[in-house]
């Protein structure tokens, strides 16, 4: 059974969606975004892409970090 390149391709392409998501997270925070954010980049670490499922994972993460809305 050939599961080396296929399965590589699988990861790589989990980090690829969680790297967008990551990002469209950073600029527009949201529960939507930050669900498939993290199931893309859980999926990444299960398929051995950790240290590139890290870093989408550190961009949710920094989705976080900005300060409250300005309320009037």
């Amino acid at each position: 059974m050939r599961t080396g390149p296929l399965s590589a391709r699988i990861s790589f392409g989990a980090f690829i969606v969680a790297l967008i998501v990551a990002t469209l997270h950073v600029m527009r925070p949201s529960i939507v975004t930050l669900t498939v954010g993290l199931i893309a980049a859980g999926s990444g670490i299960v398929l051995y892409n950790i240290a590139l499922s890290g870093i989408a994972i550190g961009l949710l993460i920094l989705g976080f970090a900005r300060p409250a809305p300005a309320t009037a």
